[in-house]
This record gives C-alpha cells, structure tokens and sequence, in this order.
C-alpha cells in the first residue's frame, strides 16, 4: 500500500491528469459494486438501499417472520422528500410501497422519549401490529391485515380506544370531565381533551432493557385491547380533587377488524398503573409485582 501510495504521487508529479484517472478508475470501481450489490440483494429476494425511500431506513425489528416486509421510519434529520413523513409498510423484495400506517403520530430513528417497538407479526405474515412507543401512552398502535400484497384493512386502534373511552367518561360525569379538560387546557396533542389515555394490545411484555425483552407475543385475533384514562398522570398530590378523573375500557378487534367495547366504568381511586407500559401490567399489577 505505501509502496502504491508513493508510485501515485510520484506519477501525479508528472502528469497532473494522473489522479483525475485514477479517481475516475475508482468511481468505476464502486459503481460495479453497488451494481452487483443490488444484482445479489435481488436475487436473494431484498430491496436494495436504493429501493428505500430517501430519508428513510426500515429497521430488522419491523421484518415479518419471512423477511418480506418491513415498515419504514424516517430518519430524524435526515433528507426525506416533500409531503407528508409517515411510517408506510414496505415490500423488502421490490421496494414497493404497499400502504402508509394509520397514525396520528410517526415513529421515528430517534425520540426523546420512547421510540419505534419491535413488530408483532403473525407466524404467517398476514397481520402487524405496529407500536411506537410515548411517555404516558404509545405514540402509536396500528394493526393491519395483509393479503395477497396489499393491506386488506387497518385500523388506528389508538384513536378508536382513545374516542371510545372518552366519550363514555363524558356522558357519565359530565361535569367532572369539563373540569378536568379546562384544568389540563394545553397540555398538547399527545393528551386528547387534556387527558392521557393509555391504550395496550393484549401480548405485549414490561417495556425495558434490551430489545429481545421488549417484543411482544405473535399478534393473532380476535385481540384484545385495553385503556386507562387519567387526568393525573404524574399522580401529582396537590392535584384538585374535584379534576381527579380516572376510568378504564376493554375491548377487542375480531377477525374482520371490528372494534367492538366489552366493558367500562369509572374508577373510584386513581390507578396507580395507569400509565403502565405494557397490557400485563394494566390488566394484572399483582402478577407483574410477582
């Protein structure tokens, strides 16, 4: 290497078109090798880097058992093109945009706080529940049914447990919930009418530690959701009571996506794991403090 190191400058000294050959021998070099790349990566069945939408990357944790999808996440900082940034279900083997997640917000590379959980697929591919991890709730839970290459149907199961659980709180303390909305006024989009409600897929594991502890139980339906709505979430002592709202929803999303309420009602006492990061851990503290 030193030796071709010093033939290069030595020749350079002579001909000043020299390394103007050289640099375009390399860039011929790497052309061939991305080409190559890409002529292996495809016949093995996988998108090349091109394939990927600009700003984008589509992390193994979102890979269906078969490696045939995966979902992508935009780069935080990164180049991403005009319009709208969303995470979108990708075929690894043409690149092709197959649909874009139903979510009010976008999991991305980076978070402050939370960030993109690994997938739950179904063993055969045809169902992803896709999360994105918040701070008092997720981000995101999205399930989708997938068929033939296409997305059969999705449904936003954050928003749909989130309206459903609100709305019945308000018809059964009116009063009490436009207290507690006025009193946590601008506390921001991630908290529906000032409230945070915490929506998890039965399935899931304790959140936390590495990333093989964080996956959840292959997803299969009919599946079962649960909410917890609070009006305190940082279970603040100095809250006002007569602001102090607290109540819980389950449900379940059959084989055909529809989400249908089981049961409801409104808590006497604030519930301590009510921003739990996990469906065991709302449905059954005692077994998880086991």
């Amino acid at each position: 290497m030193q030796f071709w190191f010093q033939w290069t400058i030595g020749e350079a000294s002579k001909k000043p078109s020299f390394l103007i050959n050289v640099g375009i021998r390399i860039g011929l070099y790497c052309m061939q090798f991305r080409i190559m790349l890409s002529i292996i990566l495809s016949t093995f069945g996988f998108a090349s880097a091109d394939d990927i939408p600009k700003g984008y990357l589509v992390p193994s944790k979102t890979y269906s058992p078969d490696h045939h999808y995966g979902v992508t996440v935009p780069i935080l900082g990164g180049d991403q093109q005009s319009g709208d940034i969303a995470n979108s279900l990708i075929d690894l083997r043409t690149g092709r945009i197959i649909a874009t997640i139903s979510s009010s917000f976008t999991g991305w590379s980076r978070q402050n706080r939370g960030g993109v959980l690994p997938s739950r697929w179904s063993p055969d591919g045809s169902l992803l529940l896709w999360e994105v991890e918040g701070r008092f709730s997720p981000d995101a839970v999205t399930i989708l049914s997938i068929e033939d290459g296409s997305v059969k149907w999705q449904r936003n199961l954050l928003e749909l447990a989130q309206h459903a659980i609100l709305v019945r709180t308000r018809k059964a303390v009116p009063k009490k919930y436009a207290t507690a909305k006025s009193r946590n006024k601008g506390n921001g989009a991630a908290f529906p009418d000032g409230f945070a409600v915490n929506v998890r897929a039965e399935g899931d594991k304790v959140r936390g530690g590495p990333e093989e502890n964080v996956k959840g139980e292959p997803v299969s339906l009919p599946l079962k959701i649960h909410a917890e709505l609070t009006s305190n979430p940082k279970v603040l002592e100095s809250y006002p009571k007569e602001a102090q709202l607290d109540s819980e929803l389950d449900a379940v999303v059959d084989q055909q996506g529809k989400f249908t309420v089981t049961s409801f009602r409104l808590r006497d006492e604030p519930f301590e794991c009510a921003t739990a990061h996990s469906w065991f851990e709302l449905t059954n503290p005692s077994a998880v403090a086991k």
